[in-house]
């Protein structure tokens, strides 16, 4: 099954779509990976500093497939000012099993 993980830039433009099998998810060291991880594999620029949840520079929009996405499937989050709609993308992960042609779509804010 496979999974589609749209990004968008702050001004609504497609960047890049990527395809996802549950496998792509896993580090080769066996660690799973954040949708920040996910974003620089395929050489999306991404703002990125702490990659723990607490300083809030890889907050993206989530406009689409939230049920897909666990918020704090990396670590709990420190920064509290995340509203429903947006993610830390260094902490927030994909949801296990995927359903079938699902898509995720998230936008930068920078």
């Amino acid at each position: 099954m496979t999974t589609k993980l749209k990004i968008l830039d702050k001004n609504e433009n497609i960047i890049k779509i990527v395809n996802l099998e549950e496998k792509d998810l896993i580090t080769r060291s066996g660690r799973e990976k954040s949708i920040l991880d996910i974003m620089l594999d395929n050489d999306i620029d991404m703002f990125y500093g702490c990659m723990g949840g607490s300083c809030g520079a890889c907050i993206c929009d989530l406009e689409n497939g939230g049920e897909f996405v666990e918020k704090e499937k990396i670590r709990p989050k420190v920064y509290k000012n995340v509203s429903e709609k947006e993610i830390l993308t260094c902490i927030a992960g994909l949801k296990t099993p995927f359903k079938d042609n699902s898509e995720i779509v998230v936008k930068k804010k920078f």
